[in-house]
């Protein structure tokens, strides 16, 4: 079974990985609940709107913040309602994320990778 995240809007290269946007809003946590098991390593699968698909992993997750003088971190907004921001490992490639893509998490494929002690092989 397959749940869906998020429809890609862009996304933004760095050293540690392709962010793309929008995050996913706290309210999808609730409406989709397989969404809480996602964890880092977890199998995506890139839909774009011509039909081509690519499965990925989730290499990262969070919400975004900023440091601010004094080293005080700061975040737009309560933290509840703080979109999560995915990031997926540098190997994707620009044209698998086309504005339009939708991003999947494809459960049954983490259950069966989860070994005996409940973690997710890499």
């Amino acid at each position: 079974m397959a749940t869906y995240i998020l429809t890609v809007d862009g996304f933004t290269r760095h050293a540690g990985g392709v962010r793309i946007r929008p995050g996913v809003p706290a309210s999808a946590f609730e409406e989709r609940p397989a969404l809480d098991q996602l964890i880092q390593g977890a199998v995506l699968e890139l839909r774009r709107p011509d039909g081509w698909r690519r499965r990925t992993r989730l290499l990262t997750y969070g919400i975004e913040a900023w440091r601010g003088s004094g080293d005080q971190v700061y975040i737009d907004g309560p933290p509840t309602l703080q979109p999560i921001v995915l990031t997926l490992p540098s190997e994707v490639e620009d044209s698998d994320l086309a504005v339009g893509t939708q991003v999947w998490y494809v459960e049954e494929l983490a259950q069966q990778l989860r070994d005996k002690d409940g973690a997710v092989e890499q």
